[in-house]
């Protein structure tokens, strides 16, 4: 097993990276579809060579995509983004939430960070709020 070096990684070049339509795109599509199949945790894991994401449903971790690992900062940066957490942190756990609004209702995430050997694991839990008036 080969760990990974520690990179010097320019904070303007991963915040732009991040905003980058396909990275958005990408990060919605995840969200959207664990809201779909009523996924009540989302895990975003990295592997050596991918990003591996499942989704908790009925108890049960379902992998549904591996993601190459070519642009995974600017994934994490922007989970990080709209989490609210600080995207300089990466050696330590971090908490967050954000909410969003799916078929007329506000969905709550909270997110938790954790660090392992090859990057920061994401586990978003899935709170449903009901329905809007």
């Amino acid at each position: 097993m080969e760990l990974l070096k520690d990179e010097e990684i320019e904070l303007s070049t991963v915040l732009k990276e991040s905003e980058k339509p396909l990275i958005v795109k990408l990060v919605d599509i995840i969200l959207t579809e664990a809201l779909a199949k009523r996924a009540s945790d989302i895990h975003i894991e990295p592997e050596i060579d991918c990003l591996r994401v499942r989704y908790r449903v009925d108890g049960a971790l379902h992998e549904v995509i591996k993601i190459a690992q070519e642009k995974p900062n600017a994934i994490i940066a922007r989970l990080k983004i709209i989490s609210n957490l600080n995207i300089t942190e990466s050696r330590i756990p971090l908490d967050g939430r954000f909410k969003v609004k799916f078929e007329g209702k506000e969905i709550d995430f909270r997110v938790s960070s954790l660090p392992t050997t090859f990057g920061q694991k994401f586990v978003l839990r899935v709170l449903d709020k009901g329905n809007l008036s």
